[in-house]
């Protein structure tokens, strides 16, 4: 019912909007006029600027913009002359003016293991039919807000799901409809690693589960639109109808999960935008080797609080360090040339939003770089780069208007220009009149002091005269400049108001004796009002370590060729223990054993006498080094993998290496009787994932006995099985499953070309091949 009566608003708004409806409330000629602004700097987009430049906009669009444009009769022309004139930003990440979701309350310790839907993909938590236009409604105040940041549209969703479903973009133009501000109601599919709140369904559990989620979700969507399937899924349906729009996935500004995106993007050959963690400095080696588009936030941490020095022991070096280092994220994955756009969520102001852009530029980001993180590539991003981001012929006519260049110091945002429509930031006047005054009212002189007399509203003057300071009332708007100066002691007030044609003040008022007077100033030069200098709070960046935490190294050691003399030796071998031994290391492998072996010049000779020797331990069954380690969201999870969830800056590496443990195999838990895949990897402490990882490694599985996975210990009746039989079955129900399914692809791969061509593939199951 509540679609239903959207759906009816937003029909009525657009037959509002129709030229044949009969206008009963005014007359129904529209203004047809064009709008010149004149005499600017226009930056056209990033690196591409015309001085004393022309930009001409009719009906929400750019007509012209150069330097040599003849104006038609019907223009309203705007001088702005000293002004810069720039494409408004655009927001990618955003859940603005979109209803939050409702979260669903759980009843019991029970598992909810079924969806609640019927008709959609047998995952609650994947959306992708859900349009966020359905629980839209415009908030003018919010918009405001993003306007004084500089942004001219926004594309929003609902932040909830792991797939959220397809956003939709709008313009901030409180003036007109939805009809005119919704630039698409599809704009882009939205994904994250967290479910959905509106549903209790228990998987997936962890983001392994995720992960494997989404590539069932992709499998399952090619084999439906591959075959016909008399059962109709709505969820798939809506997902193989928005295959051509943009992608973007949520990394929750986790480091990890951005490189988890990664593995997505590469294994399922899909073009991720991937809203970036903000410690992309960290992990710059895997993201470099990849074509991939990143949204980089701006919110950076705030000073940690070290007043109290019992708390301040607290402090970890990996905060420390990213208070240090988050301002120059953006100068670092440029300089891996990696393409990004900005994103102003978690920001509260635009006084942040502006002090921390500078600070990236302070910390070696390219201004002309900045601006397109703002402009060019979230157009890009969104695939409107042909009507956003520029300031073009037929582009939306979306520009702001700035007192300065737009990243210097003292730069403010004047005016924001949404499809054609102005919206004031900062209301400005054209002279300023801030300095020190001598002020005659009748014989007796005073002082007068003006500041911050550009800005409207924000005028402040201050009256003395010896010792006596007078309250003043003070407005200048319109080039008129008025002054109630009161005399609280003796009860009495003075009135002042003048035309400022030039900095000379002087007009007309009533003294405080209510006689009418002629007032004038002489100003005092020596005396000017000086701007305070802002303390911007930069400092030295500290260097990157890998891991970038205590113990970290400050580069990845590299693989020397090794020489150990003199060791005693332990073989674990039939050999036994040997002394006085030489073990040389050639290319990290074993390549000789014995006593004053040869070595080649460059290999690093280690003496190791009095020193024992021995394989690194190798521990066979490990729960350490990973971001989650049970999916118990299902009896069974053998499609989930160990391998998408390894941490590689999980401190109990550094600790292991310190025990002799070399090698580990991660195994997932206990929750479930059939677990997920496990992962056997090298304790190289920091090093990348791919690097730690045990090539050629067998594969690994792990299954379970015993109380935990029949959930006995929790007290969770709903899952089956809940007894040591129903584990058995577990097992025979999966492996006769796993055999069917087998027997299923080998008679389809077969059959001859033709009849295959003609049959109904199986269903890719992602559990079942494991």
């Amino acid at each position: 019912m509540r679609k239903l009566i959207f759906i009816i608003f937003v029909c009525f708004n657009f037959l509002n909007a129709q030229d044949y409806f009969p206008e009963n409330s005014g007359v129904k000629i529209i203004p047809n006029t064009y709008k010149a602004f004149t005499n600017a700097t226009i930056h056209l987009e990033p690196g591409k600027i015309i001085k004393n430049g022309t930009l001409l906009e009719k009906n929400g669009r750019i007509i012209d913009v150069g330097t040599d444009i003849k104006l038609p009769n019907n223009t309203i022309i705007y001088n702005k002359s000293g002004k810069h004139i720039y494409p408004s930003f655009i927001e990618v990440f955003s859940d603005f003016s979109i209803k939050k979701p409702i979260k669903k309350n759980r009843l019991g310790r029970s598992e909810q293991f079924n969806p609640d839907r019927s008709g959609y993909y047998w995952n609650d938590h994947i959306m992708s039919e859900y349009k966020s236009i359905s629980d839209y409604s415009y908030d003018k105040k919010l918009a405001s807000k993003m306007r004084s940041f500089g942004f001219g549209t926004v594309n929003s969703h609902r932040f909830d799901g792991i797939h959220r479903g397809s956003g939709i973009l709008i313009a901030l133009n409180d003036n007109q409809n939805d009809n005119k501000r919704i630039i698409s109601d599809n704009s882009a599919e939205h994904y994250s690693f967290k479910k959905s709140i509106t549903s209790n369904q228990s998987y997936p559990s962890s983001i392994m589960g995720v992960m494997a989620l989404i590539r069932q979700f992709y499998y399952d969507s090619q084999w439906y639109s591959n075959n016909f399937e008399s059962t109709k899924d709505l969820s798939i349906e809506a997902f193989l109808r928005n295959k051509k729009i943009p992608k973007i996935f949520d990394s929750g500004f986790d480091k990890l999960n951005a490189t988890r995106i990664v593995k997505l993007i590469n294994e399922l050959d899909i073009d991720f935008t991937i809203i970036g963690s903000g410690k992309e400095y960290e992990s710059l080696i895997e993201l470099s080797q990849n074509k991939i588009k990143l949204v980089l936030p701006l919110n950076f941490p705030k000073p940690l609080d070290v007043s109290d020095p019992l708390l301040t022991k607290k402090i970890s070096l990996k905060d420390m360090r990213f208070w240090n280092q988050a301002p120059s994220n953006p100068s670092r994955v440029s300089k891996a040339n990696i393409p990004f756009a900005f994103t102003s969520s978690k920001i509260s102001s635009s006084k942040e939003f502006f002090e921390n852009l500078r600070k990236v530029i302070h910390y070696g980001l390219d201004k002309s770089t900045a601006l397109k993180a703002l402009t060019t590539i979230p157009a890009e991003i969104l695939g409107h780069q042909d009507k956003l981001g520029k300031l073009d012929k037929n582009f939306l006519a979306n520009f702001i208007i700035t007192n300065g260049e737009l990243f210097d110091e003292g730069t403010n945002i004047t005016e924001n220009w949404v499809q054609g429509q102005r919206f004031t930031v900062i209301e400005e006047n054209t002279i300023s009149i801030d300095g020190i005054y001598e002020l005659s009212i009748g014989d007796i002189k005073y002082n007068l002091k003006i500041k911050n007399s550009v800005k409207k509203d924000s005028i402040v003057a201050e009256v003395t005269r010896d010792s006596i300071k007078f309250s003043v009332f003070s407005t200048f708007e319109n080039d008129w400049l008025n002054l109630s100066i009161f005399n609280k002691k003796n009860k009495k007030y003075s009135q002042l108001s003048c035309k400022i044609g030039n900095t000379k003040l002087k007009g007309k008022g009533i003294d405080f004796n209510g006689n009418s007077i002629n007032w004038f100033t002489n100003r005092l030069e020596e005396e000017l009002v000086e701007k305070k200098k802002t303390d911007n709070n930069y400092y030295k960046l500290v260097p990157v370590s890998f891991p970038n935490k205590a113990y970290g190294n400050y580069s990845i050691p590299a693989e020397k060729n090794t020489i150990f003399k003199n060791a005693t030796v332990w073989t674990n071998e039939s050999d036994g223990i040997l002394d006085n031994t030489d073990v040389l290391v050639i290319d990290g492998k074993i390549a000789n054993i014995g006593e004053n072996i040869p070595y080649p010049e460059n290999a690093v000779v280690i003496d190791a006498t009095n020193k024992h020797l021995t394989s690194g331990i190798i521990d066979e069954h490990s729960h350490i080094a990973a971001s989650s380690i049970n999916e118990g969201g299902q009896n069974s999870s053998a499609e989930v993998s160990i391998e998408d969830v390894i941490n590689p800056d999980d401190i109990n590496i550094f600790r292991n290496l310190s025990g002799g443990v070399t090698t580990i195999q991660i195994l997932h838990g206990s929750a479930n009787p059939i677990g997920g895949q496990s992962a056997i990897i090298n304790l190289k402490w920091g090093e990348t994932i791919e690097n730690m990882k045990f090539k050629n490694a067998d594969p690994f599985i792990k299954f379970a006995l015993g109380e935990n996975v029949k959930q006995s210990n929790w007290e969770s009746y709903s899952r089956f099985p809940q007894t040591r039989m129903g584990v058995e079955q577990v097992f025979t129900d999966y492996f006769q499953r796993a055999k069917e399914y087998g027997d299923k692809w080998i008679k389809y791969n077969e059959m001859p070309i033709r009849k295959k061509i003609k049959s109904k593939s199986p269903r890719y199951d992602k559990e079942m091949e494991v």
